[in-house]
């Protein structure tokens, strides 16, 4: 009798020894969701590899960073999964060791295969490490952004923010993106609101508008959502000012703000 398919893919990572890394680490790291047990979940964060406390525990992102980061995401109520491209830890937590390795390479099926598992419609990638297993260019370009390229067997939406180890005291330092400069965990807060707004964005009509915009734009292209809101919501009057109400209500000032109350302005 064969396995169920989500049983079968961690037996496999947890028994994979494709590249040198696992030589070094404890144990490959698998996935896992919040809440536990969840079988589909609506967005998954992907890191780059796992650190010292998930080669303890064998769970990804239950270390510092995993810690801030779910006091970023808690406001989302839908599930969610956690995943690295790479599953096993380089030595010192250093990415480079993985890249000699060509751990990204040889990890690629068990990423594609966790992601098609997990199913999501958003994949939020995290840090410019995992970032590299999809686009070229730093973070900083990506993030904020959203664009729809297939993966895993299908079309899913993607965005990126920084890594959260880049956000933990000692680190947290200023960015500057045009003509604000903020803390790193500024932006991250920023980039994390625009997640939940998109989650709410395809939960209703506007996942439509949305399908209709890339018909538009050439494969590959990306664009910043509440910009995209000032564009091509006006048919979406009701859904999209209860996003762009719920924006105003989290954030009562700065761009987002002023961004939002164009919208309202448009839709009147």
């Amino acid at each position: 009798m064969s396995l169920p398919p989500d049983i079968a893919l961690r037996s496999r990572i947890l028994t994979c020894n494709d590249c040198g890394l696992r030589a070094t680490c404890k144990q490959p790291v698998p996935w896992r969701t919040s809440p536990p047990g969840s079988s589909k979940v609506r967005a998954v964060w992907l890191g780059e590899a796992p650190g010292a406390e998930e080669d303890k525990t064998i769970k990804p992102f239950v270390g510092p960073a995993g810690q801030y980061l779910s006091g970023l995401v808690c406001r989302i109520k839908d599930p969610m999964g956690f995943v690295n491209v790479v599953c096993c830890r380089p030595p010192s937590n250093d990415f480079k060791v993985a890249k000699k390795e060509k751990a990204q390479e040889r990890c690629r099926q068990n990423l594609e295969d966790q992601v098609a598992i997990l199913d999501p419609e958003v994949v939020v990638i995290l840090g410019g490490n995992a970032l590299s297993s999809f686009k070229k260019g730093a973070i900083g370009e990506w993030r904020g952004k959203l664009w729809r390229e297939k993966f895993a067997g299908k079309a899913r939406w993607f965005s990126a923010t920084f890594h959260p180890a880049s956000a933990l005291p000692g680190r947290n330092t200023k960015r500057r993106f045009g003509s604000t400069e903020k803390l790193t965990s500024e932006w991250m807060e920023q980039d994390v609101s625009m997640i939940v707004d998109v989650l709410d964005m395809l939960d209703g009509p506007l996942v439509n508008a949305a399908m209709k915009t890339f018909t538009k734009l050439e494969e590959g292209a990306s664009f910043r959502p509440l910009d995209w809101l000032l564009n091509e919501l006006k048919e979406n009057k009701e859904e999209a000012e209860k996003v762009v109400m719920r924006v105003l209500n989290e954030h009562g000032g700065g761009e987002r703000a002023e961004k939002a109350l164009c919208v309202l302005r448009m839709l009147e």
